[in-house]
């Protein structure tokens, strides 16, 4: 009987995913999970009539579930694109009819899959829990689909930063992203196990968790896809859109919640590596990048969009990020009469755009040294708290990074301070004005004709 896999499922799955279940670390991975489920059980068991133990077990029992759902599998994502550019097979996958995006889709699914099937296994461990330890079964198989979630996400984001992590700010997005993503799945996880206890509304969390995976696994994915793709393809509006997707359903979801604000920092911490990269982003002058989409071509309006927000470049990578920070700002309820929120603001924009401008000169690396620049930031930050100095905390104002993180410890800015850091980003944002002007000329001069509508 042949293998009816290769007929409904992408090649590229189906080899690593058969690779992946025949590996020491999954096969390691899987024993362990066993092992320690049959512990578990069997503590529960001694344990059944002391609520003490059953915490005890109960504990024990989401730490090793918790471990290799959101940490092994996770971790074994982040050498599934980088062995293949190290072994030189990445032009080999190209010569074949799978794109870039299907290849890293494979990838991402074959992790996936494994820990959907450790989940699977873990099933009939939480139902004898139920009839051993009493516990609360709707709520297990909650906090389990939370994991599952959580898993998704983080493998996406493993396999997504893959191709970078041989380099500093590929080590360093990870280290913020698994950071960041602990304590939300931590929150998530507390609020469905004691309610209301982290201060944010549980409801807010689950449906954050539920609708938002799905739009975060595919901006993760993008990011590979991104550095993978052929220089003449436009992967930037598929992140684009997702990014907007993002935006919108966080802050419906915050406003149906009660929870606007924390909807809308959400939006922002997820979408924060797209609007960074449409701003750093280069605009080669080849004519097939600045075509729009396929599905965009039908509509002038949807085309007039397209142009002006979704093609690669410093000038539609601008519009895009002036068009969702003011979705931002919609959906976190901004007003202009507020001053404190006013003075944060000033700095923000700084600390975004001052070293977009001194980096926008450099040829290549430019992430690299934009987070150099956020860092050196960060050093005189800690200089003007060490030292206290009136002085050098008015020559922060000189670097809106610092001013920024000066201001958000508690120290009301002076005026002195605010008009230097007004200056010197009014001067960055005019910079990077006239760069994009000459970018669109550039464009407009190599772009072929669009073609007329279809009737």
């Amino acid at each position: 009987m042949t293998d009816p896999l290769p007929d409904w499922l992408s090649p590229i799955i189906v080899k690593e995913l058969r690779q992946g279940l025949r590996s020491r670390a999954f096969v390691t991975l899987f024993a362990v999970l066993q092992i320690a489920m049959l512990f578990c059980l069997m503590a529960a068991a001694e344990n059944s009539e002391s609520s003490m133990g059953r915490q005890t077990a109960s504990a024990f029992f989401w730490m090793v579930s918790g471990g290799m759902l959101l940490a092994a599998l996770p971790l074994r994502g982040i050498n599934a694109l980088s062995g293949e550019i190290k072994g030189n097979t990445l032009e080999i996958l190209s010569l074949t009819p799978l794109t870039s995006w299907r290849i890293v889709m494979g990838k991402w699914a074959a992790l996936f899959l494994q820990g959907v099937l450790m989940v699977i296994t873990l099933l009939p461990y939480v139902v004898l829990r139920y009839f051993v330890g009493g516990i609360d079964l709707v709520g297990e198989l909650r906090i389990l689909g939370t994991m599952v979630a959580g898993c998704a996400v983080l493998t996406a984001f493993g396999v997504g930063l893959s191709p970078i992590l041989h380099r500093t700010v590929g080590r360093i997005l990870l280290g913020v992203g698994v950071v960041f993503a602990m304590q939300f799945l931590g929150s998530v996880l507390m609020a469905l196990r004691f309610g209301r206890g982290t201060g944010i509304d549980p409801e807010f969390l689950i449906l954050a968790t539920l609708f938002l995976t799905p739009l975060v696994v595919l901006e993760a994915i993008e990011l590979a896809v991104r550095l993978l793709a052929p220089v003449g393809e436009n992967t930037a509006w598929r992140q684009r859109l997702l990014a907007l997707a993002i935006i919108g359903v966080s802050g419906i979801i915050g406003w149906i919640t009660g929870e606007a604000k924390v909807g809308t920092i959400l939006a922002a911490i997820l979408t924060a590596p797209v609007l960074l990269g449409a701003l750093l982003g280069d605009a080669p002058l080849i004519p097939t990048l600045y075509e729009p989409p396929g599905f965009l071509k039908r509509n002038a309006l949807f085309r007039r969009f397209s142009g002006l927000f979704l093609q690669p470049g410093l000038a539609s990578g601008g519009a895009f990020v002036v068009l969702a920070v003011g979705l931002l700002f919609f959906f976190f309820g901004y007003r202009f009469d507020d001053g404190d929120v006013n003075r944060i603001l000033c700095f923000a924009v700084g600390a975004l755009i001052v070293p977009l401008a001194l980096v926008r000169a450099m040829p290549k690396h430019r992430g690299g040294l934009y987070f150099l620049f956020q860092g050196a930031g960060l050093l005189l930050f800690f200089l003007c708290m060490l030292l206290g100095n009136d002085g050098l905390k008015l020559f922060s104002g000189l670097y809106p990074t610092t001013g920024l993180l000066v201001t958000l410890s508690g120290t009301v800015p002076d005026i002195a301070r605010l008009i230097l850091t007004l200056l010197v980003t009014g001067a960055a944002g005019v910079g990077l004005v006239i760069a994009a002007v000459r970018e669109r000329a550039a464009i407009s001069r190599i772009r072929v004709a669009e073609p007329a509508p279809e009737p």
